[in-house]
């Protein structure tokens, strides 16, 4: 159990808890189930993508800068573009 802890503590980085307190409270939700999703993925299947994608989401229709959501939903600039894209033709 002692070496599950010291990996989960490694993986803290204050500098992602304070760009995530900065956030509104949907997107602090989504952050918050993207990162549980990170810590138990080894355990069994959690849809890493899929919060992503919708944090991405959510974080473009805020109108938050490009360079922002790349490094907060932590996406490529592909999917950054085809979810706007699909914003854009209203298929969100």
């Amino acid at each position: 159990m002692q070496w599950q802890f010291d990996y989960i503590r490694s993986n803290i980085k204050p500098q992602t808890i304070r760009q995530i307190s900065q956030l509104d409270d949907e997107s602090l939700v989504l952050v918050m189930a993207g990162l549980i999703c990170k810590l138990v993925g080894g355990l069994k299947y959690v849809p890493n993508k899929r919060y992503k994608s919708q944090l991405a989401k959510e974080l473009i229709m805020a109108k938050y800068p490009k360079w922002r959501v790349l490094e907060l939903a932590e996406i490529g600039e592909r999917t950054y573009f085809n979810i706007l894209k699909r914003i854009k033709d209203g298929k969100s």
